[in-house]
This record gives structure tokens, sequence and C-alpha cells, in this order.
């Protein structure tokens, strides 16, 4: 939680095993990729990279094997996308696609015109109060997204960030998901919540992405 990758060819992989939690974290150009079952994967900002929900080899690894298993019964969640090409990607490759996923509340933005969402194969998926801007929901339901702008601007970090509060993402999230009670900066989502990562407000202090004089054995 609250990482940031920045400069490298790593991504956050949930390659093997349950129930983990991905939240927070600043990936400039990196993504997230994930495997397996019951993770809760909110408040994520992804720039200049994407996002893969994976396929399996089996279903459910019972032998502890090292083989990947599909993504079954993962909450993806509040999170802003903001990147070119598609922008999240689930179940290529392998046989078994993702099962009884749900994506819901994100922002994703590319900057086309093409789909940003590529669904080669799962089950019993998904889709709640996501919004498209800058290409198409591609293989994404049209009962599952909205294509507004939410108003991303970059912030003194470079981070994008909801503009204002006439955006369309605030205060328009859809379901309830308990699971989620603060956003990227921390602050307390309540009432109506926004869209995407980023819960807006007027003030507070807003996260920046760690430098490597923020991390290590002689950081502050």
């Amino acid at each position: 939680r609250y990482n940031t990758l920045r400069n490298s060819e790593g991504w956050i992989v949930l390659r093997h095993g349950n129930r983990n939690r991905v939240e927070g974290n600043i990936g400039l150009g990196s993504g997230i990729r994930y495997y397996d079952n019951d993770h809760v994967i909110v408040n994520n900002l992804v720039q200049n990279s994407h996002v893969i929900a994976g396929s399996g080899t089996i279903i459910d690894d019972t032998s502890g094997s090292t083989a990947h298993a599909r993504p079954d019964r993962v909450l993806f969640a509040f999170n802003t996308i903001r990147g070119s090409g598609t922008l999240l990607e689930i179940g290529s490759g392998n046989t078994y696609g993702p099962d009884n996923c749900t994506w819901a509340n994100n922002i994703f933005q590319g900057s086309g015109s093409g789909a940003l969402v590529d669904v080669s194969k799962g089950s019993n998926l998904r889709w709640q109060g996501n919004i498209i801007w800058g290409g198409t929901g591609g293989d994404m339901p049209s009962s599952g997204y909205r294509s507004v702008n939410p108003g991303l601007i970059t912030d003194s970090g470079g981070l994008y960030r909801l503009g204002s509060a006439s955006s369309p993402a605030v205060d328009t999230a859809a379901g309830s998901y308990p699971q989620v009670t603060l956003d990227f900066d921390l602050f307390t989502r309540a009432g109506a919540n926004d869209v995407g990562a980023d819960e807006f407000t007027s003030g507070g202090t807003q996260r920046r992405p760690l430098t490597t004089a923020d991390v290590g054995p002689n950081a502050p």
C-alpha cells in the first residue's frame, strides 16, 4: 500500500496467493496485474501504463503448484487509470478467464479514440459506475460506464486529479462498497462518493509521488 513506482519496468503483480489488498499506490509508467482470488484493489493511480486481470491455466490452486490461477471475486474499484492504448486487459492468454469479478467507479482516461477495455474471456463479470474518456468502452457493457470528461488535471507533483467540484465524477459513484472508506489522499469518503482514486476537496494535504530522498534508512 501507498508505494510509488517510477522509472521501473516492474509492476505491482499479484502472482500467487489470495485476499490481498492493493491500495493507494502511484504507478508512473508501471501498472497492476493480478491472478487468484478475493483481492481488493482500490484507490490506485496508474499513469502511462495499464491494468491486466490475468487468466489461468488452472481455476484454483489446490496443490501448491506454481501455475497461474484465474482471478475470482476480485474487487477493482475507485482507481484512476490514465494512459494510451488499452487500459484494462482481461482474460487474455491462458485457458480460464476471471470469474465473479467487479470493476466499479474507476476512471479510465485514454489519449485517443480507440477501445480502452479489452475482454478476451471471463464469466459473471460485473461493471458499475465507471467513467470512460479519451476512447471507447470497448468490451465493457454500456450499462457499466458513462462517456463523460472527468476533468482531470495534473497537480504540482504531476499526478492526475479531479480539477473541480463540477466534475461529473464528483458525488456520482454507484453502488455500495464498504471496503472503501478513504481516498487516495487518505481523506474520508463520506456521503456520496466520487468516482476514481481522488475524492475532490478544496483543502487538506495532498499526497505526492515519493522520491529517493523519502525512502530508505536515511529518510526523514
